[in-house]
């Protein structure tokens, strides 16, 4: 299948939107890990830096190739001729590759929020 060029140069400005949308955040972070007290603000800082990385790998429907494909030409949001999805099953579907990615997503989501958990760490001057 040969690459459409218009929709490849919008998904290319789309993923260096979500670059500068992510760069920005990540500075705002690390203003506040500036302006952190303890190990503990710290620690809650960096856990809500890896939630926020998580949440925002690019797995929206404007980076993806079959849907501007599908939106551009038929003018409509229906799935059911994608040819990414006679593949890997389309995307809304339990147990396609997309929503396993989804799920995935949201199950780290879930292990990162439990990354600092409250805990006060009892850190002595000269090291641990």
């Amino acid at each position: 299948m040969k690459v459409d060029k218009n929709i490849q140069e919008q998904i290319v400005r789309n993923l260096e939107n979500w670059r500068i949308r992510s760069n920005k955040h990540l500075e705002d972070m690390i203003r506040d890990v500036e302006k952190a007290c303890s190990v503990e603000d710290l620690m809650y800082y960096k856990q809500w830096l890896l939630i926020e990385y998580v949440r925002s790998i690019p797995l929206d429907t404007e980076i993806c190739y079959f849907c501007l494909l599908h939106i551009r030409e038929k003018n409509s949001d229906d799935c059911s001729h994608c040819e990414y999805g006679k593949v890997k099953g389309i995307c809304t579907d339990e147990e396609s590759f997309f929503n396993q990615l989804n799920k995935a997503r949201a199950e780290l989501i879930h292990v990162c929020r439990n990354y600092h958990g409250g805990v006060d760490y009892e850190i002595n001057e000269g090291g641990r």
